[in-house]
């Protein structure tokens, strides 16, 4: 007699059963055997899930109804086990794999997917079981996709996904190393099984970021072969530093163009050759228009890899610029010439120092972007923009006994886009707490190292605040190339007429009159960027401060989390000009002190007054010691330590802030009658520090 049923699991599966009862005689008693054996029906192989048994049962007086009941709860039995699935791999992966790479573990990528019919790239030839290969395909893209839609909860859920990418990061490699090591593969819950593990180089627990628009030198009029910058975002990280991975970037064809362009929002890569994206100015990455893929609604997108992960500084100051450059395609002619697209950007991915892979939705579209071909002097364009050596606002030490000193006071750079470029006269907006002339001299414009051409202060070549720049030699910025010019101040002595310390002068990059290559004159409105200059201030004796090294660290008292604190280390070199100098072993947030310090939260808040600080001046090098102050001759240099303990009101993110240096010009037993500002001041900012409380 034989018996079959189908069992079905908790998780779905069904499973065939086979039953068979044979009969022997034995001195005169019949002896009845049960076998069975049960395989999984919905796999398209047969796997022996229990081995087959042989139950003998002695039955000289059972009934076939009996026989059925001891079947029945044998059967019961069966249902209630759960055959458990473990891994069939014992692979580990410890970098991210994405389609068209080549690489070993690929191949260990593909085994994995192989062990799961689920998941599985091929059935059978190239990929499949046993014929696994190095190269990263769409086969495996596609099976990548099956295997993160399948565990979405813990690889797509935490990064803020509902659709697999194909994209095997951080969650991805997890899951599969975590089914891989033998554990048991089970439903997937809505709960990470892995806690991700904090990022080395970034600050802080828990992240998040705020993204605002930014439209500077945003243009819509795309040309052939040139960069245009048509979008831009900035990303401001809090509670931790963020290292930012990815960013969309989506194109649609303005339905208003439809009927002088048909069909065009078939063809994208007609229009554009690439988008590249820059961070802070510099390139991060790059896509072909041919990368991109076309939805229903006839919508271009692509979530574009960065080159390398842009970290983003936590808070406010520290925010990160994002632009989005379109390159026109080299199709572009008359019959698709001035097509117009709207384009959308933002959807970033970033990661918080906790290891968390996050995601921020929003978006920002520029609308009306037209694609040209480059053919006249109203399609380039001229870039402004400060210079490296451009200078911080500081304090600078000029001479009150001699005129002559030389100051520099803004560097800028020129960029020609389109075309070569060239001018003859240059424009600076000069801003001066007293009478320029009283206060210099001279202004240079240097190019190379070499003057080319000079303001006479004192003349009409500056009026109104505006310097004029009238150079003999054309000068010449050919196309795509970049030219880096300064104005160096020539300092009149302290103490001439109404020129005295502690006066400012700010320098300001204003115009160039500018003509193409046919030397047509390019317009105003084809200018983008800006080169400010920062106000100098101007003294004839006093201090100079510059940062030597800082440290932080944190001390935590598990048992009273509110005894924890912070201690700041920071290390100035202090150097004299024009007059011996004393300064005290003194350091405080308020008061005449020796150093004046502040200690700020991530918001770049003042909360020194919040919790309860120490501060001590130590010297470590230079000067000569007298009493409580250090005294440093003039022309010498002194190096100082400042430590600062600080207990917060509340758990945070903290750095200290030197504001200035005090000092005096004679032996003074307490205080400090004059100052100077520690500038710039992002040079003596310490890194963060997060105490607990």
């Amino acid at each position: 007699m034989t018996d079959t049923k189908f069992i079905p699991s908790s998780e779905g599966t069904t499973y065939e059963c086979f039953i068979r009862i044979a009969s022997e005689r034995k001195r005169n008693k019949f002896h009845y055997f049960i076998s069975f054996t049960m395989t999984n029906k919905n796999s398209k192989f047969v796997g022996l899930a229990l081995a087959a048994v042989l139950l003998p049962v002695v039955a000289s007086a059972a009934t076939i109804e009996e026989l059925q009941a001891q079947i029945n709860a044998l059967m019961a039995q069966l249902a209630a086990a759960k055959p458990a699935t473990t891994a069939s791999c014992s692979v580990v992966l410890s970098k991210s794999l994405k389609a068209g790479m080549s690489d070993a573990e690929v191949m260990d990528l593909q085994k994995a997917l192989n062990s799961d019919v689920d998941t599985q790239v091929a059935a059978s030839g190239v990929g499949s079981k046993g014929n696994e290969t190095m190269y990263f395909g769409p086969a495996t893209k596609a099976a990548v996709i099956k295997f993160q839609n399948k565990y979405a909860s813990e690889v797509l859920a935490p990064a803020g996904l509902s659709a697999g990418t194909g994209f095997v990061g951080a969650s991805t490699r997890a899951k599969i190393n975590a089914l891989c090591s033998g554990a048991v593969v089970s439903t997937p819950s809505t709960t990470p099984t892995t806690t991700p593990a904090p990022v080395t180089g970034l600050n802080g627990t828990a992240g998040s970021v705020t993204v605002t628009s930014y439209t500077s030198d945003n243009d819509t009029n795309v040309v052939t072969g040139v960069a245009q910058t048509v979008a831009g975002f900035k990303v401001k990280a809090d509670g931790s530093d963020v290292a930012v991975s990815h960013l969309k970037v989506s194109l649609a064809f303005e339905a208003s163009n439809a009927s002088a362009y048909p069909n065009a929002s078939n063809y994208l890569n007609r229009y554009f050759d690439r988008i590249d994206v820059y961070a802070n100015g510099s390139k991060v990455a790059s896509a072909n228009a041919s990368d991109f893929n076309r939805d229903s609604a006839g919508q271009y997108s692509k979530t574009i890899a960065l080159d390398n992960k842009v970290i983003v500084k936590m808070g406010a100051s520290n925010q990160t610029t994002f632009t989005i450059k379109a390159v026109g395609a080299s199709s572009i002619d008359s019959d698709n010439a001035g097509a117009k697209w709207d384009i959308t950007e933002g959807n970033i991915r970033f990661a918080d120092a906790t290891g968390a892979v996050l995601s921020d939705t929003t978006t920002y579209t520029i609308n009306g972007v037209a694609v040209n071909k480059l053919s006249t002097s109203s399609d380039v364009k001229v870039r402004f923009s400060a210079g490296a050596a451009n200078p911080d606002v500081k304090t600078n030490f000029v001479s009150d006994t001699s005129s002559g000193d030389k100051v520099v006071m803004n560097e800028f750079k020129v960029k020609a886009e389109g075309t070569k470029v060239s001018f003859d006269q240059l424009q600076m907006n000069v801003t001066t707490s007293t009478t320029t002339s009283n206060m210099i001299s001279e202004l240079q414009l240097v190019q190379n190292g070499s003057v080319i051409d000079t303001v006479d202060t004192s003349s009409s070549e500056l009026s109104a605040g505006v310097a004029y720049f009238n150079i003999d030699n054309l000068v010449t910025v050919n196309q795509d190339e970049t030219q880096t010019f300064q104005v160096v101040a020539k300092m009149q002595k302290i103490g001439t007429a109404t020129f005295v310390a502690g006066q400012t002068a700010t320098i300001s990059f204003k115009s160039i009159n500018a003509q193409d290559v046919n030397g047509d004159v390019i317009p105003s409105s084809k200018f983008y960027g800006s080169a400010d200059g920062r106000q100098q201030t101007f003294l004839a004796t006093g201090l100079n401060v510059t940062k030597v090294s800082s440290n932080v660290a944190a001390t935590t008292n598990s048992n009273t989390p509110s005894a924890s604190f912070g201690t700041f280390t920071y290390d100035v070199k202090v150097t004299a000009s024009g007059n011996d100098v004393w300064v005290p072993f003194t350091a405080s947030s308020t008061g005449a002190a020796g150093v004046r310090f502040t200690v700020e939260d991530s918001n770049n808040t003042d909360v020194t007054a919040a919790g309860t600080n120490t501060a001590s001046v130590a010297l470590i090098s230079g000067g000569t010691r007298d009493g409580n102050t250090v005294k440093i001759a003039d022309g010498e240099s002194a190096t100082l330590e400042v430590v600062v303990t600080y207990d917060p009101s509340a758990a945070g993110q903290y750095r200290l802030q030197i504001g200035s240096v005090g000092y005096n010009n004679t032996d003074a037993a307490t205080g400090a009658s004059l100052s100077i500002t520690a500038a710039p001041e992002s040079d003596f900012q310490s890194s963060n520090l997060f105490i607990t409380n």
